[in-house]
């Protein structure tokens, strides 16, 4: 028997994230982040798709699974719900690595349902300079 990962076996946390994706609270869920193992990843997907298949008309908007490779760092695969598939198109290109670091996780804040001010406040106490 294997252990599934923390991050995908809470469904309570996962239906959560998919109810406020579908509320509008938030435009994506990432649900998490697979490091070198392709069949870990294919799993992690299958169970988000899973999850989003059983929510029929529960919820005013389906959210939409994705997984996408990262060509950011370490090719890693990031699973999530979207909102839209606009978004699963702008969270691809955060991964592709045409943004610099810091605007990359600008973009995740965003999508992720952070305002402006509170990534601001973020950076003040990460990086010690206010956003430009």
């Amino acid at each position: 028997m294997t252990k599934e990962k923390k991050s995908l076996s809470n469904e309570c946390g996962v239906h959560e994230n998919a109810y406020l994706l579908s509320r509008g609270v938030r435009l994506m869920a990432l649900l998490d982040v697979i490091h070198n193992d392709d069949h870990e990843a294919c799993r992690a997907y299958d169970r988000a798709f899973d999850i989003t298949s059983g929510l029929g008309a529960m919820h005013a908007l389906i959210p939409i699974p994705f997984a996408i490779q990262s060509n950011r760092f370490d090719k890693s695969v990031h699973v999530g719900f979207a909102s839209h598939e606009w978004v699963i198109d702008m969270y691809r290109w955060a991964l592709s690595g045409e943004m610099s670091e810091e605007n990359f996780h600008r973009v995740r804040g965003l999508l992720l349902g952070y305002s402006g001010s509170a990534i601001a406040a973020f950076e003040r106490v990460q990086i010690g300079q206010p956003y430009k």
